[in-house]
């Protein structure tokens, strides 16, 4: 400091600077959490698809089971398919 300033520019100019500062850590915590929501998304998508994926394969082995097996398949099967509902309405209710 060459020149001599008052206490209160000094002040004003520190909580400036805090304020920018405030200011560029709001609009970072906006980008991340749009960036986590995009992950999140695709994420649940990846799971949702595997899930239907599983789905389908417990549905082609209980038709194609025989009598004896069926209640197995039908349980897998089951099973599959609530999983699959369960991550899908969870991901409706996070997007």
């Amino acid at each position: 400091m060459t020149e001599k300033t008052s206490p209160n520019e000094d002040y004003s100019i520190l909580i400036g600077d805090v304020v920018r500062a405030f200011s560029d850590l709001g609009n970072s915590i906006k980008e991340s959490s749009k960036a986590l929501g995009k992950f999140a998304g695709a994420t649940f998508e990846r799971y949702i698809s595997d899930a239907l994926r599983n789905e389908k394969r417990f549905l082609e082995k209980l038709e194609k089971s025989s009598f004896i097996t069926k209640w197995y398949y039908r349980m897998k099967y089951r099973k599959a398919k609530y999983i699959r509902i369960k991550m899908e309405r969870y991901y409706k209710q996070i997007s």
